[in-house]
């Protein structure tokens, strides 16, 4: 049985939270958040994806060491 945990640990960087951020950010235009929320879609389904794969190869090394 697999007893590791069964979710993913995300580690995001500082221009990630920066176009979080700005996605929320009323003061900017809309196309702005629009164009940081698409961003920020492709940066965290890449870092799923990433994970999701490294899981199921069984190389469940912490993703900031890799």
């Amino acid at each position: 049985m697999n007893d590791q945990p069964e979710y993913l640990r995300i580690t995001v960087s500082a221009h990630a939270l920066q176009l979080l951020a700005t996605a929320n950010d009323r003061t900017v235009t809309p196309e702005q958040r629009a164009d940081a929320r698409t961003e920020l879609c492709g940066y965290l389904s890449a870092i799923v994806e990433r994970d999701l794969k490294a899981a199921a190869c069984g190389d469940m090394r912490d993703p900031d060491n890799r």
